[in-house]
């Protein structure tokens, strides 16, 4: 498979599909900047210069996320250039804590909301997708 369609960090495994890129963080997860920074260039090289919506799948996992990879993921122009929206996908309440706390606290511009299942995320984000 080409290797622009999937990726691994030591944080997490990405995906292209068809019309968004989809994350999904491996549990016990700690996020600095330096990985933050990893995790950021794999996303922006898998959108090959293309806007599309990502979505950040934390189903029946905890991971966190230091204060500086919080602040970078909202603020790294190469990666807000590319990441159209965001949904994240968290079912349990230690990350949908940290989830709403980056959203309220961290503010990204580009559109974010938080889901519990990984289809009511794709109906979502369609209208952030490229053609």
């Amino acid at each position: 498979m080409d290797n622009k369609l999937k990726a691994e960090s030591n944080s997490a495994y990405f995906e292209h599909r068809d019309k968004y890129i989809y994350c999904r963080y491996k549990d016990l997860t700690l996020v600095h900047l330096e990985e933050a920074k990893i995790n950021a260039e794999i996303l922006i090289g898998m959108s090959n210069g293309k806007r599309y919506p990502i979505i950040s799948d934390g189903l029946n996992i905890h991971a966190r996320f230091s204060h500086k990879a919080r602040d970078f993921f909202s603020t790294y122009e190469p990666l807000l250039e590319v990441r159209s929206a965001q949904a994240f996908l968290i079912n349990n309440t230690p990350n949908r804590l940290l989830a709403n706390f980056y959203i309220k606290f961290h503010t990204p511009p580009n559109p974010i909301k938080v889901f519990s299942k990984l289809e009511d995320a794709e109906v979502w984000i369609e209208q952030f997708s490229v053609e």
